[in-house]
């Protein structure tokens, strides 16, 4: 506090305390100590007596104990030791040790009580598993042994569990034995109940008389006697030598170095070549042999019964008994030399390096030239009709003549030729109907020239391998080296090899194919990759047997997708790409430019297909300093000459709109307009420079009198509250003035924010009223203080005090000679004290009410609210002026729904 030393006491009289009135000082009542203003405090004083009213507080910190609390409290004067209380008795204790214990300070004066057991002598350690300890009548153990041996006549117990059990005479048992461990018995042992062990069990000799059951037997068993006739069945069995008194059934492989058996043995089937078994006999076998999926060898075999197997390796010479008149059809037939009694025939192709037929061959083609063919006739062909043929031909001017061909009527020839100048006339294609031909020619000019004929042809080397004019070429198979000129149609229902070119004017056809076997393929690929045709007016690819790409009727494309919505142009399926742990995505844009910044892959936009102008677009980029961060933008285009970038996100997840380089999660560079239900986590915040937020979704509650309770509306997220206190009322003067009252607190909440009313106006020049305080608020601000009223003398007449203001009002005017006080404008406002009259000073203002305010986010429901009341303006003495009265308070609560 500031020194009073050199002060006035008109200026410092209110810093001094005062007790009573009229200068009688202290007496034997209690007076209220108050300052030089008359405002009390909480003490009071008498001759012999001070009271409190308030709160007593040590080093800041609130005595709570009442008077009567204080006065029942013990008197321990002289008391020493630990305390003891009876009803209102003190008594001082010390604690003494008993035996075997020791006490260090024992009354506590020294800190707290320590306990400690003596020591008995008896060395610490484990002991056991047999010991023998003595006990003293404190139950310590004063001494410790571990006995040579322990004589007990006799151990009872229902059940007996050791690890080891080692008995070197007679054990009877009545109960249960039983023993983790190894059991080793010299002597006898006579278990009452049963006898459970877990390891190995071993003796000279062992006697049970209830049944013995084991997992397992160890040893060859030939002394074990009263084993059950009945069959034993285990599931694992290993013994060095195996005695089967009865029988033995094995449901697995029997493995072993040897095995003897006195009686008959059977079995599905044995394991190895067989020839160790000895004393078999297959005179009354029902199959001597029967061999499922696996190869007889023998250098010879005799079969009384029927022999099958699904193939015979072999000359078969030496096979009889055949039967002609069933026919054997195999699927595939390979043999030395194969010599068929009766007939064969063959499905497919026939290859060797030479083949002798007694009798008639027939096929519907024959593959190669036909030069090794012998006792083929042509003269035998050339009179037949709807014959098969086969000619043979060297260097012939021609092979088939013209008068040959002409009367054959669906005649189908195999024609060999080489070096033919015309292998086949065009005089013999006129003259023949439907005729299917399949030739062979070397060097050919003209291999074969027809219209409308079908054909089978293979050539090398030709000038034209066919050449059809305005027909159709239909072929089970076509091969050509040279080119292939067609002005019609191909049709190819099974395989079409070319070498070279392929051109054709009309149409070419092939098959719909599959996933698995596509019509189109490659020559240096695999069958599984090519084109296919699904469905009408539908394309599809697939590589590796599986469809890759479809285009449908209508033009939309599916990649991984075979069933393309109706809405989507073009759709792209494949297994979900977890960013987080795998670098790859269904479609992915790049560039072909080498890795440096803002390089990346980008996706444009057009209005139309036939307009090249890009209106917006999606660009990635590389982050600057980094090797694989990367961020994403987004354009948008004017009638300007390019798109240009509207909203990015960086490589940490920022969003900019408007700006390129965001600092936080999401900035946005210009106006921001928030509309409906918006749940913001934090504070938002507005950036330097910016205009503020100007469409908040919120709503406004007034209270400017009385009390009550506020209710949180539906959706409110936060509530913005401001609080004024009530304005004091300004002093009046004159003879005996009626005293002007303080302003009333602003609450709201139970112990949260107030806003405290200003002071009020005096009745001399020198006491206006203080601005009110607040608590509680992020912001609390003191109001106004009152302005002191002039002094009369001097010549002059000297106005009253203004007034305090406060956060929402004006304080009232200064009042001049003759007039009264004015009163506050707007909220928590004071009013100013009255003018001077003709011999008196004029009065003071009272002071301003207090402000404060608090953004209160996740409000509770209800808060009681009361507003300050306005203080009353002081009224006029005899011949002097009132003083202006303050407003009232004011509670605003803005309402925050985002």
């Amino acid at each position: 506090m500031a020194t009073l030393t050199g002060k006035k006491i008109a200026n410092t009289y209110l810093q001094m305390l005062q007790v009573g009135s009229g200068n009688v000082g202290l007496s034997a009542s209690l007076q209220t100590i108050q300052d030089g203003s008359g405002a009390n405090s909480p003490l009071q004083l008498s001759s012999s007596t001070l009271n409190i009213n308030g709160t007593i507080q040590f080093n800041g910190v609130t005595l709570t104990a009442t008077a009567s609390t204080i006065n029942t409290m013990a008197n321990l004067t002289g008391v020493t030791g630990i305390v003891a209380v009876s009803a209102s008795n003190v008594y001082g204790r010390t604690l003494t040790a008993g035996a075997g214990i020791s006490i260090s300070n024992a009354t506590g004066t020294e800190g707290n009580p320590t306990f400690s057991l003596n020591t008995s002598g008896v060395s610490a350690g484990s002991y056991g598993p047999v010991s023998q300890f003595q006990v003293n009548t404190y139950g310590q153990v004063v001494s410790a042994s571990i006995p040579t041996s322990v004589s007990i006549a006799t151990v009872r117990s229902a059940d007996f569990i050791g690890g080891t059990l080692a008995l070197d005479s007679a054990a009877s048992i009545t109960g249960t034995l039983h023993v983790v461990g190894g059991t080793a018995i010299d002597g006898v042992l006579s278990v009452g109940a049963a006898f459970k062990a877990v390891g190995n069990i071993s003796g000279a000799s062992g006697t049970f008389t209830n049944n013995v059951s084991a997992a397992a037997y160890y040893g060859d068993g030939s002394n074990l006697i009263n084993l059950p006739t009945a069959p034993t069945s285990v599931s694992a069995y290993t013994v060095n030598d195996l005695y089967v008194l009865n029988r033995a059934s094995f449901a697995a492989a029997v493995s072993g170095t040897s095995a003897v058996f006195t009686g008959i043995v059977s079995a599905s089937s044995y394991a190895g070549s067989g020839a160790a078994l000895t004393g078999v006999s297959a005179t009354n076998a029902t199959n001597a042999v029967n061999v499922i999926g696996g190869i007889v060898s023998a250098t010879s075999g005799t079969f009384s019964g029927i022999v099958s197997a699904t193939s015979f390796y072999g000359s078969g010479a030496n096979l009889t008994g055949i039967s002609a008149a069933a026919a054997t059809s195999v699927v595939t037939f390979t043999v030395n030399q194969l010599t068929v009694v009766s007939s064969a025939v063959f499905t497919g192709p026939v290859s060797g390096t030479s083949a002798i037929f007694t009798g008639i061959v027939s096929a519907s083609s024959y593959a190669g030239s036909g030069a090794a063919l012998t006792g083929v006739s042509a003269v035998f062909a050339a009179s037949a009709t709807n014959a098969s043929f086969a000619v043979s031909a060297t260097n012939a001017t021609n092979a088939v003549s013209a008068t040959f061909a002409a009367s054959a009527t669906n005649a189908s020839f195999a024609i060999s030729a080489t070096n033919a100048t015309n292998a086949v006339s065009a005089t013999f294609a006129a003259s023949a109907t439907n005729a299917s031909f399949a030739i062979s020619a070397t060097n050919a000019t003209n291999a074969v020239s027809a219209t409308n004929a079908s054909f089978a042809v293979s050539a090398t080397n030709a000038t034209n391998a066919v050449n059809v004019i305005g027909g159709i070429v239909s072929a089970t198979t076509l091969s050509a080296s040279g080119a292939a000129t067609l002005s019609s149609t191909l049709g190819v229902t099974g395989a079409a090899t070319l070498s070279s070119t392929l051109a054709v004017t009309g149409i070419t056809t092939v098959a719909a194919g599959s996933a698995a076997l596509p019509a189109i393929i490659s020559t240096t690929g695999t069958a599984d990759t090519g084109l296919w045709f699904p469905a009408a007016d539908t394309l599809a690819a697939s590589t590796a047997g599986t469809e890759r790409m479809r285009i449908n009727s209508s033009g939309n494309v599916g990649i991984g997708s075979s069933a393309i919505p109706a809405n989507v142009r073009t759709q792209i399926l494949s297994a979900n790409r977890p960013l987080a742990t795998d670098d790859t995505a269904n479609l992915l844009v790049g560039t072909s430019d080498s890795a440096a910044d803002n390089i990346g892959g980008s996706i444009g936009f057009q209005h139309n297909s036939t307009s090249g102008a890009m209106i917006a677009a999606i660009k990635a980029g590389r982050a600057s300093g980094t090797t694989n961060g990367g961020y994403l933008t987004f354009a948008t285009r004017t009638d300007a000459a390019f798109a240009t970038e509207r909203m990015r996100i960086d490589s940490s997840g920022n969003v900019g709109i408007g700006t390129s380089a965001p600092t936080v999660a999401l900035q946005v560079a210009g106006a921001l307009t928030v509309s409906g239900a918006t749940t913001l986590s934090t504070a938002l915040g507005v950036a330097s420079g910016g205009t503020g937020l100007t469409s908040i979704p919120h709503t406004v509650q007034v209270f400017s009198s009385g009390s009550g309770t506020y209710t949180l509306p539906a959706n409110c997220k936060a509530i913005w509250v401001r609080c004024v206190g009530g304005g004091g009322g300004g002093g009046a003067t004159g003879t005996s003035p009626a005293a002007a009252t303080a302003g009333g607190n602003t609450t709201f909440g139970t112990a949260f924010l107030t806003a405290n009313g200003g002071g009020l106006g005096g009745v001399t020049a020198n006491d206006s009223g203080a601005g009110g305080t607040a608590t509680g608020g992020d912001i609390n601000g003191t109001g106004g203080k009152g302005q002191l009223g002039g002094t009369a003398g001097g010549g002059t007449y000297p106005m009253s005090g203004f007034g305090g203001s406060s956060q929402y009002g004006r304080g009232g005017p200064q009042a001049y000679f003759g007039a009264a006080g004015f009163g506050g404008q707007g909220y928590g406002a004071a009013g100013s004290g009255g003018g001077q009259n003709a011999t008196a000073n004029g009065a003071s203002g009272g002071g301003g009410g207090g402000y404060t305010e608090k953004l209160i986010n996740a409000p509770s429901a209800t808060y009681a609210y009361a507003v300050g009341a306005l203080g009353a303006a002081g009224g006029a003495g005899t011949g002097g002026l009132a003083g202006g009265a303050g407003t009232a308070g004011l509670v605003i609560v803005e309402e925050y729904y985002v």
